[in-house]
């Protein structure tokens, strides 16, 4: 059993009980990281160049999270028959998150805009606790995905000063 199980089980314990709260974890779980190409579009269209940074920020961090959870091979809380899965998901490696990876990657990517940056942690925050209730995450893929997602942009800042 993994160590936050228990933790996983408290969550998404709550999952199930009212259709309204599923219905809405459902859409923060799904839905809220196409947010970002939203914010990617609006910033383009505005002529503000941190559109390029929040792109290659949350593509790094998901390709980084994608290429780790293909590689560790983890398993969902699904394929260990643990909690309630409001969505269906393959059963494919789990650690770190990929779409909390993205959204981190994208917040901390715009964390020079106070505001934007914010914004967009609390979309990441809500993704990453809405895959926990709807069954597809356990605590510390999220956990990861967080990390990852934060670490990317300042590395990929620290890459570009070497140009």
């Amino acid at each position: 059993m993994r160590p936050d199980t228990s933790l996983f089980l408290a969550v998404n314990g709550l999952a199930g009980h009212s259709p309204a709260l599923d219905l809405l974890m459902l859409f923060f779980a799904e839905a809220l990281v196409y947010f970002v190409p939203a914010v990617i579009f609006a910033l383009w269209h505005g002529r503000n160049d941190m559109w390029k940074k929040i792109t290659w920020g949350s593509l790094a961090s998901f390709g980084v999270s994608s290429l780790l959870s293909a590689l560790l091979g983890l398993p969902r809380p699904g394929a260990l028959g643990v909690g309630r899965q409001l969505v269906s998901h393959k059963l494919n490696g789990s650690f770190p998150s990929d779409h909390t990876a993205l959204m981190f990657g994208a917040a901390f990517s715009a964390r020079k805009n106070k505001k934007l940056f914010v914004l967009l942690l609390i979309f990441a925050t809500l993704t990453g606790f809405a895959r926990i209730f709807v069954g597809v995450h356990f605590p510390l893929d999220i956990i990861g995905g967080a990390v990852l997602g934060a670490a990317v942009p300042f590395l990929l800042d620290k890459v570009s000063e070497w140009r």
